[in-house]
């Protein structure tokens, strides 16, 4: 069978406007069945710089885990090649504060669906990955299986598909055969062998089919890759200027940097000569201290010995009276 590649954005689009193949595709993605399915009237495709963002959000009725009804909001985005995680959470933000996405006061739980056509940094190998709630109770982590519409309003569940992880698994479930539709690959027309795919997704390849019936499914395709094409040069000479400008900013950096460590070694190494000069000074005063004090001790010692001499003379004057005296005394 032949069939248009739903990776197109316009083949996307053509699907998912298809009622009973969206609510089909979304239920299996969910794991819930839908009820009832309403696509909102508005969609954003946001092609900037190099990758591709289609959009689509719907109203939907579903079942619940415990047979209840309950009306959510799903949103629907299909992601071809890396981009911000800011423009998601913005248009998330989007749909929390949009006054139509309130139902008795309280706002509609969302779910949130992103099909990749990258894979992610950590978790590349997996083709699906369910992000789900729980309530626990604090204390004993027991699950508390009722829900609370304060809480359901204010948190949401999602669930990543990663379309190039699925060439890493042999055995894939239902669902995961079911995605290999998207070809990542530029191919606008693809053979698929619908034997291969299980009977519940056989409504989508044929919508699918039915895409190629329109002349302008093909024109637009050929449109989006020449858009994308465009996107890709103008993102390789934007990544082109922002090496260049970021080798200038690391050189700069580089030299800041080096005049940093030059600063901070001419400023260690003023710090040790000022600490030398300071040793130095400190040096000189004991040096002068010392000198005073052996000074000190010299004239001291000096004294002493003008003393002793003084001392020396009278004892010699002494004695010279006392024999001058003697002989005196001898004569008479």
């Amino acid at each position: 069978m032949w069939i248009a590649n739903p990776i197109y954005d316009v083949v996307f689009k053509y699907l998912m406007q298809h009622n009973h193949a969206a609510k089909l595709l979304i239920s299996k993605i969910l794991e819930m069945p839908i009820l009832e399915l309403e696509l909102k009237p508005q969609e954003l495709v946001s092609k900037v710089h190099l990758f591709s963002v289609y959009r689509v959000d719907f109203k939907a009725k579903i079942t619940t885990d415990d047979g209840q009804t309950m009306v959510v909001l799903i949103e629907l985005q299909k992601i071809k090649f890396h981009t911000s995680t800011f423009r998601f959470r913005k248009y998330l933000a989007e749909q929390y504060l949009a006054p139509e996405n309130m139902q008795n006061h309280q706002g509609i739980p969302i779910f949130t669906i992103y099909i990749l056509g990258h894979h992610l940094t950590n978790l590349k190998h997996i083709p699906i990955i369910r992000i789900k709630r729980q309530y626990l109770a604090h204390g004993t982590n027991e699950v508390l299986n009722e829900k609370d519409p304060f809480i359901e309003a204010l948190t949401h569940d999602s669930i990543i598909i990663q379309l190039p992880a699925l060439k890493f698994k042999k055995e894939k479930t239902e669902l995961e055969q079911a995605l290999t539709i998207f070809d990542l690959r530029s191919k606008h027309i693809l053979d698929v062998n619908e034997e291969k795919y299980p009977d519940d997704y056989k409504e989508i390849l044929k919508v699918l089919n039915q895409a190629l019936v329109d002349s302008e499914t093909e024109k637009l395709m050929s449109l989006e890759d020449e858009i994308l094409e465009e996107l890709k040069i103008r993102e390789e000479q934007k990544l082109s200027s922002e090496n260049l400008l970021q080798e200038k900013l690391n050189a700069k950096e580089k030299e800041l940097k080096e005049k940093e460590i030059l600063l901070e070694e001419e400023k260690k190494r003023t710090e040790e000569e000022k600490k030398r000069a300071e040793e130095e000074k400190k040096r000189a005063e004991e040096e002068k201290k010392r000198a005073e004090e052996e000074k000190k001790r010299a004239e001291e010692e000096k004294k002493r010995a003008e003393e002793k001499e003084r001392l020396l003379a009278e004892e010699k004057k002494r004695a010279e009276e006392e024999k001058n005296g003697q002989k005196k005394k001898k004569d008479c």
